[in-house]
C-alpha cells in the first residue's frame, strides 16, 4: 500500500510550494492515473512518492510517505528494487548497460534474486514488454518507444509491488500503448499498486480505477472517471476520448449528431503546397546488431508549404527518416531546424529567452526581437522567459525547444514527437500557432498521435518495419493504419475529414440547425 499525508515540496528559491499539501492512498490492486495540465506538478508528486526529492532534492519537502509501512527515502538502495519500481519521463536516462539482457538483469543482480534464475527472468520480461530482439542487442539500437519499454521491463523485473510510472505511453505507438496498459492492468489484478502520470488518458479512460486531476500542485479530483464532470477535463485542457467528448457536448446542447454533406470543391480553387523544396535520394539505413534495414524508402519529393506527418509503430524508422531528411536538406543548402525526440539535448542556455534568441542570432537573422516574440507567443512561454529551461516540466521544455527552432524560421522544420509531455489543449494550440508563422515553409513531424497527424497535416507518410507503405492525403491514410482509432471511423461515418473535436462538432451541430 502507498500512503501520503500532508505531502508538499518547494523548489529552491521558489516563493510557494510546487506541490501540496497532498493526501493520497493507493491500495494493492489499484491502477491510479494522475493527470493535469503541463507544469501542474505531476512529475514532482511522483518523485516525492518515490522518495527521490527527499533524498536528493535541494528544496523543502514535508509530509509523510509510506510504501508498505516504510518511508521510501529511507529504504536501503539494495532493497529499493524489490520495494518500488520507478520509471522517469526520459527512459534513456535510466539505461546503464550495453545489452538488453544486461539492462533487465541489472536490477535483479542488485537484489537477493537467485543467480540461477536471473537470465531466465530477464528474458521473460523482455518478451513481456514486446522486445523480441537478440538479448545482446545494444539499447542504442532501439527506438525511443522501444527504450521506454525496456526501462519499464527493467524496473518491474525485480518484483516490486508498488509501481510509479511517469508518462510511460508518451513514446509508444497505439498498439504498444495498449500492450503496456494490458500488462499494468494484469499486474493490478495480481496485487500490484500502480500509479501512472500521463497525458495520454484516452487509452486509460476505461482501464483506470481512479483518476487524480491536478492543477497548480493540488488535487482537484480523486475519483473514478465517471464521477468526475467532463467539464473539469475540458477546463484543464485535458484529452477526453473524442467520441465521449462529442456525444457529451451534443447531450448538453440537446441536439442529435447527423452526417454532413461533403464540402463542394471549386475546380478553379488552388490550394496546398507550392514549388519543390527537397528531393531525396533513395534512402537505405542499417544499424549494427540488427539484420533488417532500419529504413528503406524510394525517392521522396517534398514541396514548400507542406505539413507532412510521419506515422508508424515503434522501430518503424520515423526518427531515422527525420535524421536522413535533415542531412539531405543540409547537403542541398536548405536551412533546417530539427527538434529530436529528446528535446533536452538541444537546451543549453541559462534562460528561456536566451535559448530562443540563440538560433536566429547565430544565423544573423533580421528582426530578432519580433521572431522571439512570435515564437514565445505561439508556444505559450510568456511566463517563463527568465526561467532556466531545465527548471521547467518536460512538456514546457519541449515547447522551448520547438520555439527555439521556430524562431529561426527555417526552410524545413523537423519535429520528432513534439507532443511529448503536452496536454491536449497545448498540443492543438502549438500546431495551430506554428502554421501561420511558418507560412510557405515546410513542417515535417513524427508522432504516434493519429488524430493529431490527420487533423494538422496536408500529407501523411506511414512506415512499417522500415518500409514506406503509404504516402498520400490524410483522409486516405486510415486504409493502412492498424489499429484504426475509433475517432477516425466516427469522422468518416459522419462525412467529415479527420479533425479536432471542436471542428467536427461545429460542423455537425451546424448541420442539425440547417
Amino acid at each position: 500500500m502507498l500512503r501520503a499525508v500532508g505531502l508538499s515540496y518547494r523548489y529552491p528559491s521558489a516563493d510557494s510550494d510546487a506541490v501540496g499539501p497532498i493526501d493520497l492512498k493507493v491500495d494493492p490492486g489499484e491502477l491510479v492515473v494522475v493527470t493535469g495540465p503541463t507544469g501542474s506538478g505531476k512529475s514532482t508528486l511522483l518523485r516525492l512518492l518515490a522518495g527521490l526529492l527527499q533524498r536528493h532534492g535541494r528544496g523543502e519537502a514535508s509530509g509523510k510517505i509510506e510504501i508498505d509501512g516504510k518511508d521510501p527515502s529511507e529504504i536501503a538502495p539494495h532493497q529499493r528494487a524489490t520495494a518500488l519500481a520507478y520509471v522517469t519521463q526520459s527512459p534513456g536516462d535510466q539505461i546503464v548497460c550495453r545489452s538488453l539482457l544486461d539492462e533487465v538483469s541489472f536490477g535483479l543482480e542488485s537484489t537477493s534474486c537467485d543467480p540461477q534464475t536471473i537470465e531466465s527472468t530477464a528474458l521473460a520480461w523482455l518478451q513481456r514488454v514486446g522486445l523480441d530482439y537478440p538479448p545482446d542487442l545494444h539499447p542504442e539500437s532501439l527506438s525511443g518507444g522501444e527504450q521506454q519499454r525496456l526501462v519499464i521491463g527493467a524496473s518491474l523485473a525485480a518484483g516490486a509491488k508498488t509501481v510509479l510510472l511517469d508518462e510511460p505511453l508518451s513514446q509508444l505507438d497505439p498498439k504498444g500503448a495498449q500492450a503496456v496498459i494490458q500488462m499494468l492492468k494484469k499486474m493490478t489484478q495480481d496485487g500490484w499498486a500502480v500509479v501512472v502520470v500521463e497525458h495520454r488518458i484516452q487509452e486509460l479512460w476505461d482501464k483506470a480505477d481512479r483518476f487524480i486531476l491536478m492543477d497548480e500542485g493540488t488535487i482537484l479530483f480523486d475519483n473514478p472517471v465517471d464521477s468526475i464532470p467532463l467539464t473539469a477535463f475540458r477546463r484543464l485542457g485535458l484529452s477526453i476520448p473524442p467520441i465521449v467528448d462529442i456525444r457529451d457536448r451534443a447531450e448538453l446542447d440537446g441536439c442529435q449528431l447527423k452526417a454532413v454533406q461533403p464540402p463542394s470543391v471549386d475546380p478553379n480553387q488552388t490550394s496546398g503546397p507550392g514549388k519543390l523544396l527537397l528531393k531525396t535520394r533513395a534512402i537505405e539505413v542499417s544499424y549494427t546488431g540488427r539484420k533488417e534495414r532500419a529504413l528503406e524508402t524510394p525517392v521522396l519529393a517534398i514541396d514548400s508549404g507542406e505539413r507532412l506527418a510521419i506515422l508508424g509503430h515503434n522501430g518503424s524508422g520515423k526518427s531515422t527518416l527525420l535524421r536522413e531528411l535533415s542531412q539531405i536538406a543540409s547537403e542541398q543548402s536548405l536551412s533546417v531546424a530539427f527538434v529530436p525526440q529528446n528535446a533536452d539535448l538541444t537546451l543549453f542556455n541559462s534562460t528561456v529567452q536566451g535559448e530562443i534568441e540563440f538560433g536566429p542570432r547565430e544565423r544573423g537573422s533580421d528582426a530578432l526581437e519580433q521572431r522571439v516574440h512570435d515564437a514565445v507567443q505561439a508556444l505559450g512561454l510568456e511566463d517563463y522567459r527568465t526561467r532556466p529551461p531545465h527548471s521547467l516540466s518536460k512538456g514546457q521544455r519541449v515547447r522551448v525547444a520547438v520555439a527555439s527552432a521556430l524562431a529561426c524560421l527555417p526552410d524545413l522544420l523537423l519535429l520528432d514527437e513534439p507532443t511529448a509531455g503536452q496536454d491536449a489543449a497545448q498540443m492543438h494550440n502549438t500546431m495551430r500557432s506554428i502554421d501561420p508563422l511558418l507560412a510557405n515553409r515546410t513542417l515535417i513531424f513524427a508522432t504516434h498521435d493519429v488524430q493529431l497527424a490527420l487533423s494538422f497535416s496536408t500529407r501523411v507518410i506511414v512506415l512499417e518495419e522500415g518500409q514506406l507503405i503509404f504516402d498520400g492525403p490524410p483522409d486516405e491514410a486510415a486504409s493502412v493504419l492498424n489499429p484504426v482509432p475509433p475517432w477516425v471511423h466516427f469522422c468518416h461515418r459522419h462525412g467529415l475529414s479527420v479533425s479536432t473535436v471542436d471542428d467536427a462538432y461545429r460542423q455537425l451541430k451546424c448541420s442539425t440547425q440547417d
